[in-house]
């Protein structure tokens, strides 16, 4: 079990020649509406690799909310954690470029009502990692000593996503205290030049984009080189890339190989519209093998430790 807490939202989509600028306008080739989240997407991405997952998060009491439960029921996803709050659920508005690349305008709503005290023994039961996702830095930091806690001994990792860069210090003490800590190259940049330092037996990963993805471990770095495929929409493959990099580290694979899973799932995301993209277990296992990585792909058919708390 891979639990996952953060922001659960509606993303609507506008795709795009271009985005416009101060007081234009431009017409949408294409427009839809999915579920979005970092956490949700993650939560989603896991369970389409074929482990149990579930999810902590608020929603409003509201039509939204009822659309984004029912879809991650369909996609497997446990919502007994999904907390109905007095405010309206999340949206975040994005327009896509021809080129694939994004541009958001956010309304938090219930997300930013998200709480430590929402995680109970209840909600980590069976769960060999905790993942939060693009949660700010005080409150990630609160989570993590939560579960301390209540005595419950699981690996956490953290994606802060954006917010390393608005606030670093208040990253800082987050990542520090998290097992494994995944960010891109900017936002490990931001977070570095404020303090951090991956020291003992942490887990840093770095996404580089289409150049690839890097892990430092006890000083040791490893980088392996991303898949080229033809680019859609890159919302939500940071999430997708940490879905398949964390359920192969949880099934035992050696970093490099974790890391090579990692890029197959963002690459295959970022060849689909939308944050949901991430693939299956059979997508997965059929990209791998056709790029001659039949090794790693057989290594994916083993069950996760339930515990794996240094």
């Amino acid at each position: 079990m891979i639990v996952s807490i953060g922001n659960l939202n509606l993303d609507v989509y506008f795709m795009v020649d271009d985005v416009p600028s101060r007081g234009a306008s431009v017409k949408a080739k294409k427009f839809y509406m999915t579920g979005g989240g970092a956490a949700s997407n993650f939560a989603v991405a896991v369970a389409r690799l074929g482990i149990a997952s579930r999810i902590v998060a608020c929603i409003g009491d509201d039509f939204l909310g009822n659309m984004l439960l029912d879809e991650l029921k369909k996609e497997g996803v446990n919502v007994d954690f999904v907390k109905r709050v007095r405010e309206r659920t999340g949206i975040v508005v994005i327009l896509v470029d021809r080129e694939g690349e994004r541009t958001m305008i956010t309304f938090r709503g219930a997300n930013a009502l998200l709480e430590p005290k929402m995680i109970d023994l209840k909600a980590l039961q069976n769960a060999s990692l905790l993942h939060i996702a693009s949660v700010e830095g005080s409150k990630a930091s609160a989570i993590i000593d939560h579960v301390k806690k209540l005595g419950y001994s699981t690996l956490v990792s953290y994606d802060p996503g954006g917010i390393a860069i608005k606030k670093p210090v208040d990253v800082v003490e987050a990542a520090l205290k998290a097992d494994i800590i995944l960010l891109n190259e900017r936002e490990f940049e931001a977070i570095e030049e404020y303090g951090f330092k991956s020291t003992g037996d942490k887990i840093v990963v770095i996404k580089r984009g289409d150049e690839g993805a890097e892990a430092i471990h006890r000083s040791r770095k490893i980088f392996v080189r991303a898949f080229k495929v033809k680019v859609v929409d890159t919302t939500g493959a940071g999430d997708s890339f940490n879905a398949g990099f964390l359920v192969s580290y949880l099934k035992g694979l050696t970093l490099r190989e974790a890391l090579i899973v990692g890029n197959a799932c963002g690459a295959l995301k970022v060849t689909r519209a939308g944050a949901r993209g991430s693939p299956k277990f059979k997508e997965l296992f059929s990209f791998l093998n056709e790029r001659g990585l039949s090794e790693t792909a057989s290594k994916l058919d083993k069950p996760i430790a339930l515990n794996l708390k240094r």
